[in-house]
C-alpha cells in the first residue's frame, strides 16, 4: 500500500486538509476503527467524528471507502 503524503493530498484539493484530519485520514487508511483513532490520538470520539466530516467534505467523498479511494488515487498521480 503507499504511503500517504499530505502535500501529494492538498495538491489536489481547494480546501487542504489540517496536520490533525491528515492524522485521523492516515488512520482510517490503515484500517483503524473511529474508536481506535480516538484512542491513539487522544481525542474524543465525537471530535474524531468531527475530522472525518470535514475530510470527507475537502476529499469530495461521502463515505469512509470513498474517502479511501480518493486518497490512492491521489497519492498515485
Amino acid at each position: 500500500m503507499p504511503e500517504l503524503s499530505m502535500d501529494k493530498i492538498n495538491k489536489h484539493l481547494l480546501s487542504s486538509i489540517t496536520d490533525r484530519e491528515f492524522d485521523v485520514l492516515r488512520l482510517i487508511y490503515e484500517g483503524n476503527t473511529n474508536n481506535q483513532i480516538a484512542q491513539q490520538l487522544f481525542l474524543s470520539l465525537n471530535t474524531v467524528k468531527v475530522h472525518l466530516k470535514n475530510s470527507y467534505l475537502k476529499l469530495d467523498a461521502s463515505s469512509r471507502t470513498m474517502a479511501i479511494a480518493r486518497l490512492r488515487e491521489f497519492i498515485t498521480k
